[in-house]
Parts: C-alpha cells; sequence; structure tokens
C-alpha cells in the first residue's frame, strides 16, 4: 500500500523529508482494527506501508491517509476497499 504526497500543483513532492503519514480505517463494516505499522515516514514523495492487516474479513473496508505536518499538501484520501480482509 502506497500513499502519495502531492504539492499544490499535483506533482509529486520527492524531495528529501521527515513528514509522517498515518493511515487508519475510514468505512469500518466489519469492525476490524487495523494491524502493522500505520505510521511511515515519507520517502520521495511517497509513503509505503508494507505489513497491513484487518483482523476481521469483510467488504466495504476502506483506509484514509492523514499527516499533521503535511496537510497542505497530503489531502485526505480514502483507497478502494480491498477485495480480502489483508490490505496490500
Amino acid at each position: 500500500m502506497t500513499v502519495r504526497v502531492l504539492d499544490a500543483y499535483g506533482n509529486l513532492a520527492s524531495g528529501d523529508n521527515t513528514d509522517q503519514v498515518t493511515l487508519a480505517l475510514g468505512n469500518n463494516p466489519g469492525s476490524g482494527t487495523l494491524g502493522g505499522t500505520t505510521t511511515v515516514t515519507v520517502a520521495g514523495g511517497v509513503a509505503t506501508f508494507s505489513n497491513l492487516s484487518i483482523n476481521n474479513s469483510g467488504n466495504g473496508y476502506t483506509l484514509t491517509a492523514s499527516s499533521g505536518i503535511l496537510t497542505a499538501r497530503l489531502r485526505r484520501v480514502s483507497t478502494s476497499p480491498p477485495s480480502a480482509a489483508a490490505v496490500t
């Protein structure tokens, strides 16, 4: 799972930084809990989440990405619902 950080013009904000992005469950129809590393540091304009999981199966889950420091650059986004309990 990756989150791209874009500048005000829609370009990848690829400069080096130490900003962090956090993922959380948005729509949670199965009352699941998001597991794994949910906060990562942005590298080259991309936040990569490699070990996420949801402990309850179901359809219609979404994820939201947010960042305190990057609020001006990172719009709150949602993923498409994953097709299985594990998010990749």
